[in-house]
């Protein structure tokens, strides 16, 4: 340590301007390079300032200054060295510590109460009839249609009607319709009475599987329930979940909605409410793989703002609506 390799700019006349550097110094300044190339420069050069004897030496009295790391400054615990990253890490870790010691809460309460709570569309919530209606009037705005079947046991004998409709005139009839799960339709015997009606449902198991999605793709009519649908929209949620295939609302031509009168709600919001009174809305994003909001066919006016249906999906949407009470 008390080695040292003493530089001065020395022009003859002053001396005062002088700089030392231990060899601690210089070992440190050395590691603390980037570049190999760079330590042997810095090591060659101090070495050449130490043994040239024409470099002036100058007394300790004599030093304006002196430039040295202190030892705690250039060592941390245990002889290490500690960088300006490792020192700024140390610093931001020591904050995040210091901020997880704290109890302070995590998430703020819930501001429901003060948001504005007057609906946008007021429908009277007993006049079941006044909901149909305005489904089906918005729905038929949107390109779509609707009917409304009083018994459950005539469903099966409206699809086949509606389907024979779609079929063009010496086209093949349609055997066979792109299906939810008969149970996600909520229509007894469903299945049964159709197969009467030499109408067969199609419901893929395993997307996965190239055959089943080639001949998922082949079938022009799918069917689904809902959700929910709305009245002052003319909109329906599907979720998708095991049962209730998303492809069936997509990949067909034509769309067959199963559309029970428990499920139809005036707004948006008064569905929200519903399940959020009787604590199924985590329930429902919990267990749904996709949630659709769909407003009769699919429609693009991409090319020359001309309207066109069923560009990427269904271009024919018809909801048949049910009194699923007795």
């Amino acid at each position: 340590e008390g080695c040292h390799a003493r530089l001065h700019p020395y022009d003859g006349e002053s001396s005062d301007v002088q700089t030392s550097f231990t060899r601690g110094a210089v070992a440190d300044a050395a590691a603390a390079s980037r570049s190999g190339r760079e330590r042997i420069e810095v090591a060659t050069a101090v070495e050449q300032l130490d043994t040239d004897p024409s470099v002036p030496r100058a007394r300790p009295a004599e030093f304006s200054r002196t430039v040295a790391l202190a030892p705690a400054a250039r060592h941390g615990s245990g002889g290490h060295m500690t960088t300006q990253p490792e020192a700024a890490r140390d610093r931001i870790l020591g904050r995040l510590r210091s901020s997880l010691k704290e109890k302070r809460q995590l998430f703020r309460e819930s501001v429901t109460n003060d948001l504005p709570t007057t609906p946008m569309t007021v429908y009277p919530p007993s006049d079941r009839l006044s909901l149909v209606e305005s489904f089906g009037a918005k729905l038929t705005e949107l390109s779509g249609s609707f009917e409304v079947v009083q018994r459950e046991t005539g469903i099966p004998e409206r699809i086949a009607s509606k389907v024979a409709e779609w079929i063009p005139n010496g086209g093949p009839a349609v055997t066979e319709v792109l299906s939810w799960a008969p149970g996600e339709l909520h229509v007894p015997r469903l299945e049964q009475t159709l197969a009467e009606l030499n109408i067969a449902l199609f419901v893929p198991d395993d997307l996965q599987d190239q055959q089943v999605i080639d001949h998922a793709a082949s079938l022009a009519v799918g069917m689904t329930g809902v959700q929910a649908a709305f009245a002052n929209t003319g909109s329906v949620v599907l979720t998708a979940a095991p049962g209730r295939s998303r492809i069936a609302s997509l990949l067909p031509l034509h769309h067959l909605i199963l559309v029970p009168l428990s499920k139809i709600y005036p707004t948006f919001e008064d569905w929200l409410a519903r399940l959020r009174t009787e604590g199924h809305l985590g329930t429902l994003v919990r267990e749904s793989g996709q949630i659709a909001f769909i407003t009769g066919p699919s429609k693009s006016a991409d090319i020359e703002l001309n309207l066109t249906l069923g560009v990427h999906g269904p271009k024919v949407v018809h909801a048949i609506v049910f009194d699923d009470k007795e």
